[in-house]
């Protein structure tokens, strides 16, 4: 690549680096219960450049849900799993979506 170059720059050519600003104590989006937290802007283009409407997206690590809201606002199927239950509890109490818990010996049927 040719330093210089207008054909690489602008909006058409995504950059190698995302800045996005944290998640902090006082920010809206925050979930106070949980310790670390993706930024929702960035959840959201990772699902917009990777799946179309209505596409299904599975998130094993859910956490926070960032996830899951993501793909609430965007229009795409989600499918969250997290080791804690305390975490798909809250989630779900905040999202308004179905909760099953599956005992670690039990297959999802």
């Amino acid at each position: 690549m040719i330093l210089g170059d207008a054909r690489a720059s602008g909006p058409r050519v995504p950059d190698d680096v995302w800045e996005f600003p944290r998640v902090t104590g006082n920010s809206a989006e925050r979930c106070p219960w949980h310790p670390t937290q993706h930024p929702l802007a960035l959840m959201e283009r990772i699902i917009k450049f990777s799946t179309k409407p209505g596409d299904l997206v599975l998130d094993y690590f859910m956490g926070t849900g960032t996830t899951l809201r993501s793909c609430m606002k965007l229009g795409r199927s989600c499918v969250t799993a997290d080791i804690s239950l305390n975490y798909c509890q809250r989630v779900a109490e905040e999202t308004g979506c179905q909760f099953q818990p599956v005992a670690k010996d039990q297959s999802i049927t």
